[in-house]
């Protein structure tokens, strides 16, 4: 298109927008027929734009297109496919396993998204490929998560109910070094109210010892086989400063006294990995409904896609997509991470550590500084 249509002058035309990208609109044609009679229409307005009648039906829309070409399996591949190298089909190697989340486009009704799901589910199985994890939400977003061989990879691209194929995301969990305290250097510990608020922590699970004990709720896993210990040690750190604010401040008062209640969901493998089987969507939606369930309504994600691809194509992605729907439907804040800057001599501020205060906000505008996902999700808080 030269300019955006609003998606009512597409749906007058007969047609539903499946997606927006910048200056692109994909459209679901709902057969062969209605493609061809909308190409023979768009050949007679460039072949005679007015008629003895003045101006054909969707003029203006016509006017607007600058051409018509069909989704190429290259337009599946997802940004972090791409980022590993696997730029076209051919580039995938067929020898190799590929682990990834398969998104599938909407249907019209729900029996049709299960409709779509099993007919791609009976593909992939019969061609020797296994499916994973299936998610199928209610505000359209379908998500399956396969292991297939490449040369049934590339197959896939091919098939026009799929709308994108990625390597799952990885999180970004870097700490910075710890500070050495000891029980005896911290005071009493005085634990919150049986009424306080519930602060929910969805990370790499927790580490109950004795400051962060005392001011916890409940912890699980999420699928549960995770269990909720905290072998990483990001999801501990997150806590605490979840339940105790400046930690430095507390070490100097000699006090911890715990204002909230903490519940932690732990959704990161002992590998610094998501779940393998589970897809983000599916442990994302597990997790926040469970943690409502217990009465959490301020859940805290200090995580992010360590492949840190800022804002891939304009696109919103399906972790994003998620947490927003979350939001909305169960009334809860969900604050996320911005994602972490590179460190030292490559911090985009350079190897001054001042720069980071006196160069503020400049740096934030290089590509490699850009918020990533799910920060761009419209329905939390996001912070920097």
């Amino acid at each position: 298109m030269t300019d955006q249509m609003a998606e009512d002058e597409w749906r007058r035309a007969g047609f539903k927008v499946l997606a927006q990208d910048k200056d692109k609109v994909l459209i679901l044609f709902t057969s062969d027929a209605e493609l061809t009679e909308f190409k023979t229409r768009l050949a007679r307005f460039k072949d005679d734009p007015l008629t003895p009648k003045g101006n054909p039906p969707h003029n203006g829309l016509f006017a607007n297109i600058e051409a018509v070409a069909a989704i190429s399996p290259e337009d599946r591949l997802g940004p972090r496919l791409r980022a590993s190298g696997a730029l076209d089909v051919a580039a995938i190697n067929g020898r190799r396993y590929w682990t990834v989340d398969v998104e599938i486009w909407d249907a019209a009704t729900p029996d049709g998204r299960q409709a779509r799901v099993r007919a791609i589910d009976t593909f992939i199985t019969t061609a020797g490929g296994d499916v994973l994890s299936r998610y199928i939400g209610d505000t359209g977003l379908i998500v399956l998560r396969i292991k297939v061989r490449g040369t049934l990879l590339r197959r896939l691209c091919h098939v026009a109910e799929i709308a994108l194929i990625d390597s799952p995301p990885t999180p970004d969990l870097e700490t910075a070094p710890l500070s050495k305290l000891t029980i005896a250097s911290t005071g009493p510990a005085i634990a919150p109210p049986a009424d306080a608020p519930i602060i929910g922590i969805v990370d790499s699970g927790i580490s109950l010892n004795p400051l962060i004990a005392l001011a916890t709720a409940d912890s699980f896993g999420v699928p549960p086989e995770l269990g909720d210990a905290d072998v990483h040690g990001h999801g501990t750190r997150v806590a605490g400063v979840a339940i105790y604010g400046d930690v430095s401040d507390r070490i100097a008062e000699k006090t911890f006294a715990a204002p909230f209640r903490l519940l932690s969901a732990r959704v990161v493998n002992d590998h610094g990995r998501f779940d393998d089987v589970s897809s983000i969507t599916d442990q994302m939606q597990q997790a926040i409904k469970a943690l409502h369930a217990k009465g959490c309504r301020i859940i805290n994600i200090s995580l992010g896609d360590a492949a840190k691809i800022p804002y891939a194509d304009g696109r919103v992605t399906a972790w994003a997509s998620t947490l927003d729907h979350l939001a909305r439907t169960l009334d809860v804040l969900i604050i996320v991470s911005a994602g972490n800057s590179q460190g030292a001599p490559s911090a985009p501020w350079g190897s001054t550590p001042d720069a980071v205060v006196t160069l503020y906000p400049s740096y934030l505008f290089e590509p490699s500084n850009r918020i990533i996902d799910p920060a761009m999700a419209a329905c939390v808080l996001t912070v920097g």
